[in-house]
């Protein structure tokens, strides 16, 4: 019996200190945040309110139980109608997740009916007329984050931004929406319980401390959810233009039955064809003198033009347009990277890389890297660049 009460002091113990912990990796990241040179767009600014609650109440929690102070207290405590600022806050935080382009006017209005609430609760309290409507407010946007989320899971993006960060944020949503839930479930407990009962209160804020402990430690594991975009820009000089996936190994869709015949002749040689492709992809001599399309690639590998069709409409991830676009913006990075720029301007690279006008490379040097050339060469060689032609800056 003795034995078993240890443990339960030591679990308590450790759970407390994990707390603490918690509390103070989520005010250090929030530090990290906010002394990192990002673009202010590309700060969540809801990242960083749901972390200095949870830092702070977790923090505060960890102290209590070393006796270094005595504060106890939640929002639900405080007022409980604030709770209702809360919901919103998570489902925006990850709106500014899946959703790049985002207006704020939009975004104050999922705070009207919370203020209207706060206003009427100075003049009328029924703490279970307000539990129910939270109830009903926090299952609703609950049900709108989830759909959300399941369309953002489903939605291809052609940038080498994107895809370099897409297994990433995808994990990061699963582990925040597990986070967003049990915040959820417990804020209904409390205000369909004691809202008094500091109990069950330090009980959750002990024991969701490991929840959020592995989203935490996620973060310091991919550095790109803190520091954004300019850290995946600089991450991505390293890595070769080649090494991003654009050919798949198995089809990518059921065979058409007009197809299946050819492709049955194919079918021992497509590997070769694709392995083919990728070698003229690395061709300098090619790349800088030819739109690498369908018709180019036939003539080149010596094969038939509608093998080459088939095998992008099966085995590519990209369209035959998209495909050379892409290829010619991979060119493109690898000047830019072996400082081009130094010496030439942006209309000059886009002509280079074979673009018909400087408003077409700039246009699919965004949609295929996911910013600009600018703001690329800022970030990753240190270099401004005007991207507008001589006669245009005036």
């Amino acid at each position: 019996m003795l034995f078993l009460l240890q443990i339960f002091h030591f679990s308590h113990m450790l759970l407390n200190i994990i707390s603490l912990f918690v509390g103070f990796l989520s005010l250090f990241i929030i530090l990290l945040i906010c002394i990192n040179p990002i673009k202010r767009n590309e700060r969540n600014i809801y990242f960083i309110v749901i972390l200095f609650i949870s830092g702070i109440l977790r923090f505060s929690n960890g102290l209590n139980f070393l006796n270094l102070t005595q504060v106890n207290y939640t929002l639900i405590i405080i007022k409980p109608v604030l709770t209702f600022y809360i919901v919103p806050v998570y489902f925006l935080f990850f709106q500014r997740i899946m959703v790049k382009d985002f207006m704020l006017k939009k975004e104050l209005l999922h705070f009207i009916f919370p203020t209207l609430l706060l206003l009427i609760n100075f003049c009328y309290i029924n703490f279970k007329t307000f539990a129910l409507v939270y109830a009903f407010y926090s299952i609703a946007y609950l049900i709108m984050l989830l759909v959300k989320v399941k369309m953002f899971f489903f939605t291809k993006d052609k940038s080498i931004l994107g895809k370099m960060n897409k297994n990433v944020i995808k994990t990061w949503l699963v582990l925040m929406l597990f986070i967003t839930v049990s915040s959820g479930l417990y804020s209904n407990i409390i205000l369909f319980s004691d809202i008094h009962n500091r109990i069950i209160i330090t009980n959750y804020l002990k024991y969701s401390s490991l929840l959020w402990f592995i989203p935490l430690y996620y973060l310091f594991s991919n550095p790109n959810i803190i520091f954004g975009e300019e850290y995946l820009l600089k991450k991505l000089k390293k890595i070769k233009p080649q090494d991003h996936l654009i050919w798949n190994a198995k089809p990518l869709k059921n065979l058409a039955d007009i197809d299946k015949k050819l492709y049955n002749i194919l079918f021992n040689r497509i590997n070769s064809i694709i392995i083919g492709i990728q070698n003229l992809e690395k061709s300098v001599l090619i790349i800088s003198e030819k739109t690498l399309n369908a018709k180019i690639i036939a003539e080149e590998l010596n094969i038939p033009k509608r093998h080459i069709d088939l095998i992008f409409k099966y085995y590519c991830n990209y369209s035959v347009n998209d495909y050379t676009n892409f290829i010619k913006i991979n060119y493109a990075l690898t000047l830019i990277n072996d400082g081009y720029l130094n010496e030439y301007t942006v209309e000059a690279l886009g002509e280079k890389c074979l673009f018909k006008s400087r408003f077409t490379f700039s246009q699919n040097f965004k949609k295929f890297v996911g910013t600009s050339v600018s703001e690329y060469t800022y970030t990753v060689i240190g270099k401004v660049v005007n991207e507008r032609p001589l006669q245009e800056r005036t």
